[in-house]
C-alpha cells in the first residue's frame, strides 16, 4: 500500500467518528425527554461519560483540515458553507413548525411564539433555560453548534492572519478564558463563550495535522498521559457541574482530550476492521452537514416530548418506549439524509446539464464573435 493510500485510509477516522457522533446526539437528546423516569439513571451516566467527547471531536475534525487562509475569502465560504443552508432551511420550516405545533397547542398565537422560542434559543442563551418576557430560551438543536463552528473557525483563521503574533496560542487562550468565564451569563451569544472557548479545540486540531501526533504511533507513556487527560477533565467538569459552573464553554475546553482519544479510537477502529459497519458509518460521516440540517429539520418541526406527554406508548414498558422513539428518529433522519443526497444528485445532474447545453450553444456559429 502506497503512503498516499494508506494516509487516506487514516483519515477515515474522521468520517467514521462523524458518523457514529450524529446518532450519539440524537440518543443523548431523546434521553433527555425519560432522564428523570426510574431505571434510566445508568443510562444517564454512561451517556455523560462517552457523550462528552462528541462535540470537541467534531471540532477538532474541522480543525484537521484547516489551512491560514485570506479572511475575507476564507470567512465567506464558511458562511456559504456551515450559516447559509442552515439558515435557508430553517427558514423555510417556519410554515411546518406552525402547522405542527398548532395541532399540539390549537391556538396560532402560541404557534408564532413557538416560532420565536425556536430562533432566539438556537442563538441567545446557555444551558440553562430562562425567560425574556415570558418567551422560553434554552438550548435548541444544533444551530447552536453551527453558529459556534463557524465563529470559532473565523476568529482563529484571523488570529493565524497576524503576522505581527509570534506566539498564536496567547490570543488563543485570552479568547478561552473569557468564553469559560462569560459561559454562565444568561443574557449572551452563544458565539460568544463556547465559540470564544473553541478556539482552543480549533488550535489544537489544527496543531494535531502539523504535529501528526494523531496518526503516527503513541508510546505507552503517551497514552497514560491522554487518558490521564480524559480522566483529569471529566473530574474538573464534575466538579464544576457540582458547584453549578457547568456551561457549553467548559464542556468544549475540558473535553478535549476525549474528543482527541475519540478519533484515536476511530482510527484504530477503522484500520482494524473494514467491513459494511465501518462504512456505513463512513458514509454518513461524509454527509454531515445534511445529516446536521435534517437534525434541525426533526428537531424545530417535531416535538418528541409529546410521545410520552401524551403516552403514546403508555402501555409499553418505559425502557421500551424510549428505544422505540429513538429507533423513529434515527429513521427519520437517515430517510431525509437520503432524501437530500438523492435532491442534491437530480441539482447537480440539472446544473451539470445546462452548463453542457450552454456550452454548446456558445459554440455555434451564431453566438460567435464576428472577425474584423
Amino acid at each position: 500500500m502506497n503512503k498516499d493510500k494508506l494516509y487516506k485510509n487514516k483519515m477515515s477516522m474522521f468520517d467514521f467518528i462523524k458518523g457514529v457522533a450524529i446518532f450519539a446526539v440524537i440518543y443523548c437528546h431523546t434521553l433527555e425527554c425519560w432522564d428523570s423516569e426510574p431505571g434510566f439513571f445508568p443510562l444517564v451516566v454512561t451517556n455523560g461519560i462517552f457523550g462528552a467527547c462528541w462535540i470537541p471531536a467534531f471540532m477538532l475534525s474541522s480543525a484537521y483540515w484547516y489551512k491560514p487562509k485570506p479572511v475575507k475569502n476564507f470567512t465567506q465560504t464558511q458562511a456559504k458553507g456551515l450559516l447559509i443552508p442552515i439558515l435557508q432551511v430553517e427558514l423555510l420550516l417556519v410554515p411546518v413548525y406552525i402547522i405542527t405545533h398548532y395541532v399540539k397547542y390549537g391556538y396560532m398565537p402560541d404557534c408564532i411564539k413557538g416560532v420565536y422560542e425556536r430562533w432566539l434559543g438556537a442563538l441567545i442563551g446557555n444551558q440553562d433555560e430562562f425567560f425574556i418576557h415570558s418567551v422560553r430560551i434554552c438550548n435548541v438543536g444544533p444551530m447552536w453548534f453551527v453558529v459556534t463552528l463557524f465563529v470559532t473557525s473565523v476568529i482563529v483563521n484571523l488570529i493565524m492572519n497576524q503576522d505581527k503574533i509570534k506566539n498564536k496560542l496567547i490570543p488563543i487562550m485570552v479568547f478561552t478564558v473569557i468564553g469559560v468565564l462569560f459561559g454562565k451569563f444568561k443574557w449572551q451569544i452563544y458565539c460568544f463563550s463556547a465559540a470564544f472557548a473553541g478556539t482552543l479545540c480549533f488550535y489544537i486540531g489544527y496543531r494535531l495535522k502539523e504535529t501528526k501526533f494523531l496518526i503516527r504511533k503513541w508510546t505507552k507513556r503517551e497514552y497514560a498521559m491522554m487518558w490521564g487527560l480524559v480522566l483529569a477533565g471529566y473530574i474538573i467538569i464534575q466538579l464544576l457541574s457540582g458547584a453549578g459552573l457547568y456551561s457549553n464553554a467548559v464542556y468544549v475546553v475540558f473535553c478535549i482530550p476525549m474528543g482527541i482519544m475519540a478519533l484515536r479510537i476511530g482510527l484504530c477502529i477503522t484500520k482494524k476492521f473494514d467491513n459494511v459497519f465501518t462504512r456505513f458509518f463512513q458514509k454518513l460521516g461524509r454527509y454531515i452537514i445534511w445529516i446536521l440540517i435534517v437534525h434541525t429539520v426533526e428537531v424545530l418541526c417535531i416535538d418528541w416530548r409529546w410521545f410520552k406527554d401524551w403516552h403514546v406508548f403508555a402501555a409499553l414498558p418505559p425502557h421500551l418506549s424510549f428505544a422505540i422513539v429513538l429507533a423513529i428518529r434515527c429513521l427519520v433522519v437517515a430517510v431525509g439524509v437520503i432524501i437530500f443526497a438523492q435532491m442534491n444528485k437530480l441539482w447537480s445532474k440539472f446544473i451539470g446539464d445546462k452548463n453542457i447545453f450552454t456550452d454548446k450553444i456558445s459554440k455555434m456559429s451564431i453566438f460567435k464573435k464576428s472577425k474584423i
